[in-house]
This record gives structure tokens, C-alpha cells and sequence, in this order.
């Protein structure tokens, strides 16, 4: 499951490079940097039924228990995806 998190946080990364400065982490432990505040994501994402956090300002911390399943890590990365573009849109 540390795998498919990380790697599926990576591909976010790819898919809006101007929002994401890095994702980092070991297994389940992961922080995705990003280059703006996060809150209005935590904010989003709560909105959609996934809850996250931030911590010093800018690093959007996943922490799941370890017993996420599958459904629960791809229902994230959905979310996650779905609300950077969303915010991508709301920029331009």
C-alpha cells in the first residue's frame, strides 16, 4: 500500500508540476510539499469525504492506518487529483 500511495502521489506530482514541489516519505508516512499554502486543500478534500492535513503551512501529510485498503488509497488519489485540477482551473 506504501508503494501505491507514493507512487500514485509521484504521478500527481507529474500531472501539475507548478503546485507540487516534492513528495517525500517512507511507506505510509508521506508529505507532498507544495509551492502555495495547503489548507484550501485539506479544505477541499474534507469536502469530498477524505480527510488530510498540513503541517507547517505547505506539506500536505498522509498518514493512513495500516490497514488501508486498496479502494481507500485510490478513492484519495482520485480526490487529490480531482482537486488540484480543480484549483488549476479556478486560476486561469
Amino acid at each position: 500500500m506504501g508503494l501505491r500511495l507514493g507512487e500514485g502521489l509521484k504521478e500527481i506530482q507529474r500531472s501539475f508540476p507548478d503546485v507540487i514541489k516534492e513528495v517525500r516519505g517512507v511507506g505510509l508516512m508521506v508529505g507532498m510539499e507544495l509551492y502555495e499554502e495547503g489548507a484550501p486543500v485539506v479544505h477541499e478534500c474534507m469536502t469530498a469525504g477524505v480527510l488530510i492535513n498540513c503541517t507547517m503551512d505547505r506539506v500536505l501529510r498522509f498518514l493512513p492506518p495500516l490497514t488501508v485498503t486498496d479502494e481507500e488509497v485510490l478513492l484519495l488519489l482520485k480526490t487529490l487529483r480531482e482537486v488540484f485540477r480543480q484549483t488549476a482551473l479556478r486560476k486561469q
